[in-house]
C-alpha cells in the first residue's frame, strides 16, 4: 500500500513511518520541518518525505499537489499540537487559537483534501489518531485539546455513511498514555503528574508502540471491511 502520514515527525509518527517501511509499505512522509526528520537509508524507494506546514495555506497547495500527483491508499492522520498550558480558565485567545488552528483547521483542510481524491478514484482509507481524553474530557490544563480531538472524530463520524457509497473506509484509533514519555517534550511536561498517571491505569502499563501498530495492522486488513470503529488502546484507564 502506498501510506501518506502527516506527523511523520512526532513520538509515534517516526515510529509508524519506520514500522510501515519494515512491514514494505510505500510511504509518504510529511513533516512540518527539517528538524524531526528520520534516518533512512536515501536507496529506499518506498520512502519520501515532504516538509509542509498543514497550517499554512501555501503549504496546503503544496500538500494538494502531491496527494493529486501521488495515489495514496491511507492517509494516517497523526499531526496535533498537544500544549500543558495553565488551568483552562486561564488560557489567552492566541493559546487556544494556536491548538485549534493545528488540531481542528489544519486537519479538516488535510482530510477534506485527501478525501476528495478518494472520492475521485473511489476507494482509500482514513485513519485519524485520536486521544482517550475524548473519552473522559481530559484534564484541567489540556480541555482544548480534548475538544479539538472531540471535534474531529465526530466530524470524521459524519462522513462514514456517505463515503461508504465511494468505498472510503474512515476509521479512528483512540490513543490513552503512550509509553516513553511521549508527553516529554511539551512545554510544561510535569514528570511526576505522568507517574501519577500511569497509577490511575488498572495494570500500570502505559499504551505500547507496539499495540498501536498491531491496531493500525489491523484496520489496514484488506480483508476486513471495517469503517465506522473506534479502536480505543487505553488500558482500561
Amino acid at each position: 500500500m502506498k501510506i501518506l502520514i502527516s506527523g511523520a515527525g512526532g513520538y509515534l509518527g517516526q515510529y509508524l513511518t519506520k514500522e510501515l517501511l519494515k512491514d514494505g509499505h510505500k510511504v509518504e512522509a510529511v513533516y512540518n520541518n527539517k528538524h524531526n526528520t528520520i534516518a533512512i537509508n536515501n536507496d529506499n524507494l518506498n520512502y519520501n518525505e515532504h516538509f509542509i506546514d498543514l497550517t499554512n495555506e501555501i503549504d496546503l497547495i503544496k500538500y494538494e499537489k502531491l496527494i493529486n500527483s501521488t495515489s495514496i491508499d491511507v492517509y494516517i492522520c497523526a499531526h496535533a499540537k498537544q500544549p500543558n498550558y495553565a488551568y483552562s480558565l486561564d488560557w489567552t485567545t492566541k493559546q487556544i487559537y494556536d491548538v485549534f488552528n493545528v488540531n481542528i483547521i489544519s486537519i479538516i483542510n488535510s482530510i477534506n483534501l485527501m478525501l476528495k481524491t478518494f472520492v475521485r478514484k473511489k476507494n482509500g482509507q482514513l485513519i485519524f489518531i485520536s486521544s482517550n481524553t475524548v473519552t473522559w474530557g481530559g484534564g484541567d490544563n489540556n480541555k482544548f485539546y480534548y475538544l479539538s480531538k472531540k471535534t474531529i472524530e465526530d466530524y470524521l463520524l459524519s462522513l462514514i455513511y456517505k463515503m461508504s457509497f465511494s468505498n472510503i473506509k474512515i476509521n479512528i484509533v483512540r490513543l490513552g498514555l503512550l509509553e516513553g514519555g511521549a508527553s516529554s517534550n511539551v512545554n510544561g511536561f510535569d514528570l511526576e503528574k505522568y507517574k501519577k498517571r500511569i497509577n490511575k491505569i488498572p495494570n500500570n502499563k502505559p499504551v505500547s508502540l507496539e499495540d498501536v501498530k498491531i491496531a493500525i495492522n489491523y484496520l489496514l486488513n484488506n480483508k476486513l471491511n471495517l469503517t465506522g470503529q473506534i479502536v480505543r488502546l487505553a488500558n482500561g484507564e
